[in-house]
């Protein structure tokens, strides 16, 4: 089942005012959700007649993309995103009621309304946009390839945000023009990002996730040792002539993806970035199953320190699964997996501020000879002269 995650605008009325030359929304327009207890006898007359309007074809381009979606998917979940104002809860609430007649499956309820995204307000639009990516990957459950995002309605102002969110995670991304039915997708475009960096100053970006009182930016970075290379992912913001430091709306897209994943280090140009998307699947999940063993191993153990940790595997018997075979050279072992594919990896585990980090050098599949794999994998490591790493994630 594909999970289509909509965000709802204001079409719905826009289309009905134009075709019954009215205002219908005029007393409620720009109103808060708050408020919305205030307009109860107002709301009630706007959806009797806003109701029927919306069981037309092509009453607004919300219905018009989910019934699109519907027809290529077959098989959806809609869940309806409103922003902070009575129009858009209103428009979630018809909707819901139309796709529920229709038999579709749909969720909408106050946990889908975005508090604070407005368009009056900067200040509480950027704490409405930190929402709104929250209730996302909250929806989502991490789980990525079961969601499609709908961005045909909704604020305009935030489509960057829901494309950058869509294009991280690799999620397929469409909208419908509003005088059409044609729909529209986006194309994934390669997005590299450093995870390295988000790795380096994890702290710095754990305590900037909540606003903080920040005087002194420059000399915050320098007490924090943060260098050119911190990525460009927090705001200053001006209340009662103090400033204060936060995540922006980017840093927390990248920052909850980091956190949910497993960040390794892989060497640059290895067939690790040439293999298909079944194998390499594979070679994650040994990946994966490598990291909790030595996470395991870490704590059993109680190592904190890279040197203590390379000592500890040394000492090993190399009939165990992560010095399999022997040491390789001074910091580099092999690790034999238990599953089916029998995958070897070639791997140099290093321990920062408490995070194990993995680098990945090669991995072997299949069966082999015993003696002959250690022998080319102990070769190829002696050609190795200079190591270039690049960041790759890995979900937990």
């Amino acid at each position: 089942m594909k999970k289509i995650i909509t965000t709802v605008g204001t079409s719905l009325f826009t289309n009905y005012n134009n075709k019954n030359n009215e205002t219908l929304n005029k007393h409620i327009k720009d109103e808060s959700y708050s408020e919305y207890s205030e307009w109860e006898e107002e709301i009630q007359d706007i959806k009797e007649k806003l109701f029927p309007f919306a069981k037309k074809d092509n009453a607004c381009a919300e219905l018009t993309s989910i019934m699109k979606l519907k027809e290529k998917y077959e098989n959806v979940e809609i869940y309806l995103i409103a922003t902070d104002t009575i129009e858009s809860v209103l428009v979630c609430e018809i909707l819901e009621k139309v796709l529920l007649e229709k038999g579709i499956d749909v969720k909408f309820d106050d946990n889908n309304i975005i508090r604070e995204l407005q368009v009056q307000d900067y200040l509480k639009f950027k704490e409405g946009l930190s929402f709104l990516i929250r209730i996302l990957y909250k929806i989502s459950e991490y789980y990525y390839e079961n969601i499609v995002l709908n961005i045909t309605g909704g604020y305009k102002v935030i489509i960057p945000y829901l494309t950058i969110f869509g294009q991280v995670n690799n999620i397929p991304l469409y909208y419908i023009f509003e005088n059409s039915d044609e729909l529209i997708s986006i194309p994934q475009a390669p997005i590299n990002v450093n995870w390295s960096l988000f790795q380096k100053y994890k702290n710095i970006i754990d305590s900037l996730s909540e606003i903080s009182q920040i005087d002194n930016w420059e000399a915050y970075k320098r007490k924090n040792a943060i260098k050119e290379d911190f990525p460009d992912i927090v705001e200053f913001t001006k209340i009662d002539e103090e400033q204060y430091v936060s995540l922006n709306a980017i840093g927390e897209i990248f920052y909850e993806k980091f956190k949910n994943y497993i960040i390794i280090e892989v060497l640059k140009g290895a067939n690790f970035s040439k293999e298909n998307a079944g194998n390499r699947l594979e070679i994650e999940r040994t990946i994966k199953e490598l990291y909790q063993r030595l996470q395991e191993y870490i704590q059993q153990n109680g190592i904190s320190k890279t040197d203590d940790l390379i000592s500890n595997i040394k000492k090993l018997s190399d009939q165990d699964d992560l010095k399999h075979g022997g040491n390789l050279d001074k910091d580099s072992f092999i690790f034999k997996s238990t599953n089916i594919g029998q995958i070897r990896l070639v791997y140099s585990p290093r321990l920062k501020s408490g995070e194990l980090i993995l680098r990945i050098i090669f991995y072997e599949r299949g069966a082999f000879n015993h003696a002959t794999y250690i022998n080319d994998l102990k070769n190829k490591m002696r050609l190795l002269t200079d190591m270039e790493f690049i960041s790759y994630p890995i979900k937990k």
